[in-house]
């Protein structure tokens, strides 16, 4: 019951918020202090109307933000960074919001004098357990960068020299999440590179960013008790030091599998695929800064066109095609390193593609929702797949039954869920049916499941026009039909009638509702004459 009143109360709050606009300055008359940590580093804290508190998640979140509250503690030649709070003691309760946002020039001499939404209705936000609150290191001197986990010097994590009482050692830069699609702007992060590498002495022409923990840890270092350090820099890519960029919009939630890094070797991108029986198709690995690794199937579709380009393979009547690695060449054990390529596919190569960003990135699935490929989702190609084959299984005649496609060097079922009249019209054709062949779709197959391990997903996306599977833009293959059943059909010229749902041949008797006339299936249409019988003449 007190967690449903909290989360009212804090949904209530956002409302409010909704139409709370800085505006003109409040007074606020604070005094800051710094706790859970060391007077130049820790929790920023301001004594409010009703006591001590904390300023909102992000509300510290600026170079000037964080130089205001240096400058107010006494520290005004520091290097002010932002920090995550997440590294120092944590609270008994939950912390008191009494700030929600300060939005400081960098010349004021306090808080008090940037502008601000005021202080906090203490009945309203005094525990709101969804936020965190702004931290802050006020560094005497510079710190040092390092890089490491790499091949050598030149490449690896970016690591912080962070000292701090209590807290002494490296600690990890953070890139935080983007609000773009697949997150991350390149630009940006390849200009902090840039001022990185020359900060460690290496040319800014080498310099490439590195996401997602791109590189392995010491087995004896633990994520969780290293400081992350938020740094979302907004650097021109000509400055003398990282610390030197602006930053702003921080996120005190980072997550350690964000860990920033850099390389300042370039070294040129490699593919390959393995695990195949023949050299043309097998998993996609892509190579770079030291290691070989897989390749999130997800949103993948001109893409293979291009890795097999880049490989030598030149385009045949059948078109490159994507696979599941785990049901067709096994899975790699190194991380996947390259997601959410998008290509329009007349690249020479993947890295040519628009967000080609190696590094373990999140996909975003919708605006809310992000999600980590696992090894399910690494990507096989086929770059010279067989023609394909289609095939009627468990039927009662030559013209009905279970679909069973053989693509790319195995034969499947098909799932009924999207088997629609285009895909139906391929299957009769592609079995000498003709383009204008008549057919009864089983979306729900009358001729059993059958035996077979792999399951065909048809995506609607086929050619009316040229009727062959090779002309689909998207063949799939999955474990996720369930209780959808397996497509069925039965097919039929265009002489051939359907009627009832029962398909007639050319000159097969067809059912009358009328005793006194026969009926007969003709050129596709049903035709009928009366009966020349004693009794029908009769009946007239």
């Amino acid at each position: 019951m007190e967690y449903c009143k909290r989360v009212l109360i804090f949904i209530f709050h956002l409302v409010f918020l909704s139409f709370k606009t800085f505006g003109q300055t409040p007074a606020l008359n604070a005094t800051v202090r710094l706790v859970k940590g060391t007077e130049s580093a820790g929790i920023v804290e301001v004594l409010g109307p009703h006591g001590w508190g904390t300023l909102c998640q992000r509300a510290i979140d600026t170079n000037a933000d964080v130089a205001v509250v240096c400058k107010q503690l006494g520290f005004k030649d520091a290097i002010a960074i932002p920090i995550s709070p997440l590294i120092f003691e944590p609270y008994d309760q939950y912390p008191k919001f009494v700030i929600r946002d300060v939005d400081c020039k960098g010349d004021e001499d306090s808080i008090q004098d940037c502008k601000n939404t005021g202080w906090e209705d203490s009945d309203i936000f005094v525990t709101s357990f969804l936020s965190i609150p702004s931290a802050v290191w006020c560094a005497e001197k510079e710190p040092r960068l390092w890089l490491s986990g790499g091949r050598g010097e030149f490449e690896g994590n970016v690591e912080v020299d962070v000292q701090i009482e209590g807290f002494a050692g490296w600690g990890y830069m953070c890139n935080p999440e983007e609000s773009d699609l697949h997150g991350y702007d390149l630009k940006r992060l390849t200009k902090a590179a840039q001022v990185i590498c020359v900060q460690q002495g290496f040319k800014r022409e080498d310099a490439y960013p590195l996401f997602g923990d791109y590189f392995e840890m010491a087995e004896s270092t633990s994520y969780w008790t290293l400081p992350f350090l938020i740094s979302r820099f907004d650097c021109q890519g000509t400055e003398a030091s990282l610390f030197d960029c602006k930053f702003k919009d921080g996120d005190p939630e980072c997550k350690h599998k964000h860990a920033f890094a850099v390389s300042c070797k370039r070294d040129p991108i490699k593919y390959r695929l393995v695990g195949g029986q023949r050299e043309s198709h097998g998993r996609l690995e892509v190579y770079g800064f030291g290691y070989w690794s897989p390749v999130c199937q997800y949103n993948f579709q001109n893409e293979a066109a291009v890795v097999c380009k880049s490989l030598g393979y030149k385009s045949n009547k059948t078109k490159p095609t994507d696979l599941p690695s785990y049901m067709f060449f096994g899975t790699s054990s190194e991380r996947i390193r390259l997601t959410g390529v998008n290509c329009k596919g007349d690249e020479k190569s993947l890295a040519l593609c628009q967000r080609f960003i190696l590094g373990r990135l999140p996909i975003k699935l919708l605006d809310d929702l992000r999600e980590e490929c696992g090894y399910k989702d690494q990507i096989g190609i086929d770059c010279e797949p067989e023609p394909v084959q289609v095939r009627l299984v468990d039927g009662p005649n030559n013209r009905s039954g279970r679909v069973e496609i053989y693509y790319s060097g195995t034969w499947g079922t098909v799932c009924g869920r999207h088997f629609d009249e285009i895909d139906a019209k391929i299957v009769c054709n592609t079995l000498g049916f003709g383009k204008n062949a008549k057919f009864i779709r089983h979306v729900n197959s009358d001729f059993g499941k059958g035996h077979l391990e792999q399951i065909m997903e048809l995506s609607g996306r086929c050619s009316e026009k040229k009727l062959k599977f090779e002309r689909c833009q998207d063949i799939g293959w999955g474990d996720w039909c369930w209780n959808h059943g397996v497509a069925g059909i039965t097919c039929g010229t265009k002489k051939d009638c359907i009627y009832g749902g029962v398909l007639y041949s050319h000159h097969q008797q067809m059912p009358s509702i009328d005793k006194c006339q026969k009926c007969k299936c003709k050129h596709g249409q049903k035709v009928c004459e009366a009966k020349m019988t004693k009794k029908c003449r009769e009946l007239e």
